[in-house]
């Protein structure tokens, strides 16, 4: 993971976290978490990060997810532009 990746991640996991309520369980590289390798991420010449918004297998998660998706959109959106613009 490029330096670039890292904080566009931290910043949109941030964001989503204070806008759902949902825990910080930090920003993984790849081989870091379950999947040791995701081929959606691998060999592109692009910066590039793969958001998991909430786990729709816990209730409340799903449930804060739904009452605030529009919210989220937004900021995400928000946190993207700042990234492109800066």
């Amino acid at each position: 993971a490029t330096d670039t990746e890292i904080e566009v991640a931290e910043d949109l996991l941030y964001a989503t976290c204070m806008t759902l309520g949902t825990k910080n369980r930090g920003v993984k590289r790849e081989g870091e978490g379950t999947h040791q390798r995701l081929a959606m991420l691998s060999d592109i010449r692009c910066n590039s990060v793969l958001l998991e918004v909430c786990f729709i297998s816990n209730l409340n998660d799903a449930v804060k997810y739904k009452e605030k998706r529009d919210e989220l959109v937004i900021i995400l959106a928000e946190q993207l532009i700042r990234h492109v613009h800066s």
